[in-house]
């Protein structure tokens, strides 16, 4: 038999102005579209029901009925401290560019940016909305195919007016934050917190066959390293080299950001025992 699971999800849908979001969220929630553009002011909420079928080895089939608070963020860029504060207790976000204006496309990493280094690492999907005014057989997706790589998130082509993949960005977001959901319920000790640094640790620096290396380098060099039996102590010393490596790699906002969720999963477990 079939496990159902209840939640409630906040998911914010973040870009520049008149890139389409709130013509996303009409056409995922009321299967409409309107080419008027009317900027949104502050923040809008809309809900929606989802249900996301999810079979995982250890749990086994479970079917999750999430509802989501669908945050429409405001885009001007002169209300960007005020934006900030509606991310908090996001636990997904889309961040969505107009794939006519480079422009919107190149922000996408300011806006990724800004979300990490506020509330750290959450659930992202990168949309390109607009699809059907881009001609089909050159558009490659590479610029959103590297912002995608660098934060380890999923991208998709959208079209708000015709509908094309606006179901489907919404069923990626949630099968990501089921996946989310699940990864917390694991961390019940050091060694699952030490796993779980491991994993995301290479997933920032390019998967498993270039961040691994790096870990195996710098944990050696660490008194009482022990991956089979990790003391607080040793975590504690890793999360700060590791978050200076990727300072140095990956910028002072991504590092803050890992260095934070790093440190909220030991404390997990501290305050567990």
């Amino acid at each position: 038999m079939t496990e159902i699971i209840t939640f409630r999800k906040k998911i914010c849908v973040l870009g520049d102005p008149a890139v389409g979001k709130t013509s996303l969220i009409k056409q995922y929630v009321y299967h409409q579209f309107s080419d008027v553009y009317i900027s949104t002011i502050g923040t809008e909420v809309t809900k929606k029901e989802i249900s996301i079928d999810y079979q995982d080895d250890q749990t086994g089939p479970r079917r999750y009925d999430i509802s989501f608070a669908i945050w429409d963020i405001i885009g001007q860029i002169e209300y960007r401290s005020l934006i900030t504060r509606f991310f908090k207790n996001a636990n997904g976000v889309f961040i969505v560019c107009d794939l006519t204006r480079e422009d919107t496309i190149e922000n996408m990493n300011e806006w990724a940016t800004s979300l990490s280094g506020t509330i750290g690492k959450v659930p992202i999907v990168f949309v390109g909305n607009k699809y059907d005014q881009v001609d089909s057989s050159t558009f490659n997706g590479d610029e959103l195919m590297e912002i995608s790589s660098r934060y380890s998130a999923p991208w998709i082509a959208t079209s708000a007016k015709n509908g094309a993949n606006v179901e489907l960005m919404f069923k990626k977001l949630g099968e990501l934050i089921v996946k989310n959901s699940l990864f917390f319920e694991r961390i019940n000790s050091l060694i699952d917190v030490l796993d779980a640094i491991i994993v995301d640790f290479c997933e920032v620096h390019g998967g498993l066959e270039v961040g691994m290396p790096i870990f195996k380098n710098e944990y050696v060099k660490i008194q009482g390293a022990n991956l089979g039996d990790p003391k607080k102590e040793f975590i504690e010393n890793l999360i700060a080299i590791l978050s200076n490596i990727t300072r140095d790699k990956k910028g002072k906002e991504i590092a803050g950001s890992q260095n934070n969720r790093y440190l909220n999963w030991l404390n997990m477990v501290e305050h567990d025992q």
